[in-house]
């Protein structure tokens, strides 16, 4: 176990420390004080640079921004300039308070693996009273940030720099103390009843659990309390402004032709906006209660991996980018729609409206292609593994009350696999029991070996780590193992429970956002596409009707580009502009809310947050296009009707 322990866990060195390393030229000087908070965080955060060289990146890249900025400004570009200082001022400002937010979000993210940490300690101290035992045995099965947390804490209590396990888990807690309270208190009852009595250390070992357990919910409760303020300020900020604004643009463009420009609509809503609302949704999501474990179906046999298209071309072997894929597919649609726009067909067709509806059409299937890769047969094999987890912890129940009888382990998974035939969790049990009949293997090497093992076919991280610690505790005898199994099962069954209960809080909140990505973003930015184009018609039509009027198209100020005398209709953005630049953010919009939805529900499952997103971008796409096209024909054929009164 020490040499797994003392293994050193190498990582890639983040773009984040590349920037500040590269840029970072000097040492900017700093306060004693906020050097030592800040290099707190870059050490809990393991980011390899320092305080100075931070503050320096920050002030390097504002310097940067000026000289780039006034270019802008002498080519009469003064918006872009502003823009440049802006976005490099915030880009500096984010270098600054990264370490912050990074610390926050890994303490909060450690939250799965923090109960997981409680999880071992307390089977190791049900086996053998000793602190130094309990945390080496979880510092060798918990990983992530709290894994690497936990390796260096068991070396540095090796290499003397503690005194006891007592005072390195004392440290350890300290360090979790802010974000995660519950787990302060739950290390110190493990701490106490390590020299507590056999039936009272018991209680304090349960009494661990069950504190963090129901910590996490209460967190997640009051979560669920604080989405409100976001989600109020999301939809604010991110729907109903922006529509009541874009309403009027046309108008705007017209009536004030030098201030408005229609590039200015695709920068502002199609990249300010989106960048704006989705931090808003990003700092949202950093401070969710993680508790969802991940499936990770990468070893997995049959898995796909979801970034390449094989094709079997004579014989061999041919891998495609899925990314070529959906920009081809995508690239061809969208000059189609192109070339529809180009047609020589008038200010206000409906072959221009085809024409930018294909366009969005086309985005919308290179997100689709891109996002149908990633889950497809791949979501399959990842909802067998987690019914695999959730049928798991009967099994253990099942398991462990055989053993407690004094039956050896091999015999309690013959009697369970005549009980769970039916259960998908019964190939698991059956490859396990082929393995050592047939192999003669332990079961630890029935379960892992390289070849063989059965644990391949169900890449669970759960599962891995509970038959590796059950593999462990065997050694301890049938008795030792049965108390194992059985506190095991009995935490699955609380965090499954806890875990449904926190769905059932967040049910009201995501019920809310996917009225809002699946009706209320398609049909109002149709509807406000829709009026808008009318709107364009009809400003057009007047102007045709104008100039037509006998005598009056020989005056000057009744031609149409000096209609209603200071009103230049030349500069009124085109209807499949404006149709391309609205859809645009509507998708985009569609794929944040997708986004922050599956994140609610599943946490960081990327098939989950693929299927989703790909469902809502054709549901909205959808109704986009009927708004459009249905007030389109309900009002369109109402113009040509306007006649001039005799």
């Amino acid at each position: 176990m020490q040499e797994k322990i003392l293994l050193d866990e190498r990582r890639k060195i983040s773009f984040y420390e590349r920037f500040c390393n590269f840029l970072g030229r000097f040492e900017f000087p700093l306060s004693e004080k906020a050097k030592k908070e800040i290099e707190e965080k870059l050490e809990f955060c393991d980011i390899k640079t320092t305080p100075g060289k931070i503050y320096s990146s920050a002030i390097t890249l504002i310097i940067i921004s000026i000289p780039l900025s006034l270019i802008f400004f002498l080519i009469n570009f003064s918006a872009l300039g502003i823009l440049i200082i802006a976005c490099f001022s915030g880009l500096g400002i984010y270098l600054i308070f990264y370490p912050s937010l990074e610390a926050k979000s890994l303490r909060i993210k450690a939250g799965s693996e923090l109960i997981q940490t409680i999880l071992y300690l307390v089977v190791s101290l049900r086996l053998t009273p000793s602190l130094e035992n309990a945390l080496l045995f979880a510092a060798s099965n918990v990983s992530g940030v709290v894994g690497r947390r936990l390796k260096k804490i068991a070396w540095q209590l090796k290499v003397g720099k503690y005194k006891s396990a007592d005072e390195a888990l004392e440290k350890f807690s300290q360090e979790w103390k802010t974000e995660n309270l519950e787990f302060y208190e739950a290390i110190d009852l493990i701490r106490t009843s390590a020299v507590q009595t056999q039936e009272r250390r018991e209680k304090m070992l349960d009494e661990a659990i069950n504190v963090m357990l129901q910590r996490n919910m209460e967190r997640m409760m009051r979560y669920s309390r604080q989405l409100r303020t976001p989600l109020m300020i999301i939809t604010t900020l991110g729907i109903t402004l922006p529509i009541l604004v874009i309403i009027l643009f046309p108008i705007m463009v017209i009536f004030l032709p030098e201030l408005i420009k229609p590039w200015l609509l695709f920068l502002f809503y199609d990249v300010i906006l989106p960048i704006i609302v989705f931090y808003i949704m990003f700092q949202t999501l950093r401070s969710r209660p993680i508790t969802f474990g991940i499936v990770d179906i990468s070893e997995h046999p049959k898995a796909r991996n979801p970034k390449f298209f094989t094709l079997n071309f004579f014989g061999k072997k041919v891998f495609i980018p899925t990314i070529l894929i959906a920009c081809l597919v995508g690239g061809i649609i969208i000059s189609f729609g192109v070339y529809l726009i180009s047609l020589p067909t008038g200010s206000v067709s409906i072959y221009k409206i085809f024409g930018g509806l294909i366009i969005l059409a086309g985005v919308s299937c290179s997100l689709l292609i891109y996002s149908f890769f990633h889950f497809f047969e791949n979501i399959d094999i990842k909802n067998e593994v987690k019914q695999i987890e959730i049928e798991f912890d009967e099994v253990l129940f099942q398991l462990g009350y055989i053993m407690s009888t004094g039956l050896p382990l091999e015999a309690g998974l013959e009697r369970i696999r005549e009980r769970v035939k039916a259960l998908k969790v019964y190939g698991l049990i059956e490859d396990t029991l082929i393995n050592i009949k047939k192999f003669g293997f332990t079961l630890r090497k029935a379960l892992f070996d390289e070849k063989f093992g059965s644990i391949k076919k169900y890449p669970s991280r759960l599962i891995k780590s509970i038959m590796g610690t059950i593999s462990e505790t065997i050694e301890k005898g049938v008795i030792g193992t049965s108390k194992t199994i059985l506190s095991i099962s009995s935490y699955l069954k609380s965090l499954h429970s806890v875990e449904e209960h926190m769905k059932e809080i967040l049910d009201e909140s995501v019920s809310d956002m996917r009225i809002m990505m699946n009706l209320l973003v398609p049909i109002s930015s149709g509807a406000t596409v829709g009026l808008a184009t009318l709107m364009v018609m009809v400003l057009f039509q007047i102007a045709s009707l104008l100039t037509n009027i006998t005598g009056l198209s020989q005056r000057p100020e009744f031609t149409p580009e000096n209609l209603m005398f200071a009103v230049d209709i030349k500069n009124v953005i085109p209807a499949e502009v404006f149709l391309v630049c609205v859809g645009i953010y509507m998708l985009e919009v569609t794929f944040m809310l997708a986004y922050f939805i599956s994140t609610l529900e599943h946490g960081e499952d990327v098939f989950e947050r693929y299927k989703l997103i790909s469902q809502s971008t054709l549901i909205s796409l959808g109704i986009f296009t009927f708004t459009i096209l249905l007030i389109y024909f309900t009002f369109a054929g109402l113009l040509p009707t306007i006649s001039v009164p005799k």
